[in-house]
């Protein structure tokens, strides 16, 4: 029932999408334990208003013009493509997007005993990322662990 919670709040406007810009924003910045205001410094903003500039954007009060967009993807070193790409809130957005992936992925879905899972054709391309992403992940929770 946490998913009705979720969509009361989005309602209210309590609630950020985790696919939006500004959440994307946000969790790369921790990635990269940066604070907000060193983003913003590295973004080219002064001392004085950087902290404010970066909080605006991460909780998308304000959206970054171009200039700023591509300085942030610098700072935080990533493509363009990691902070623009599909906000997936939206149940429709989803679905294209799980479509597409079902065309050119060999995506489908499995059922198990515990639940529904999501499985890649054997020849994509998307499990050598899959196996990249668990990589760095399962380093980031040993680092979490100490």
């Amino acid at each position: 029932m946490d998913w009705i919670k979720q969509i009361m709040e989005y309602k209210k406007g309590n609630w950020e999408s985790p696919g939006s810009l500004g959440q994307k924003i946000k969790k790369i910045r921790m990635l990269r334990r940066y604070t907000q205001k060193e983003l913003g410094v590295m973004c080219g903003f002064s001392l004085s208003s950087a902290d404010v500039r970066i909080a605006q954007y991460e909780k998308n009060k304000k959206i970054p013009r171009e200039k700023i967009l591509k300085a942030m993807c610098n700072a935080l070193g990533v493509g363009e493509g990691a902070l623009v790409h599909a906000d997936m809130l939206s149940y429709q957005e989803m679905f294209y997007a799980l479509f597409d992936m079902e065309d050119f992925h060999g995506l489908h879905p499995v059922k198990k005993e515990d639940g529904y899972y999501l499985r890649f054709g054997s020849d994509s391309i998307i499990n050598d990322f899959l196996e990249e992403w668990y990589k760095d992940v399962s380093k980031i929770s040993k680092t979490k662990r100490r």
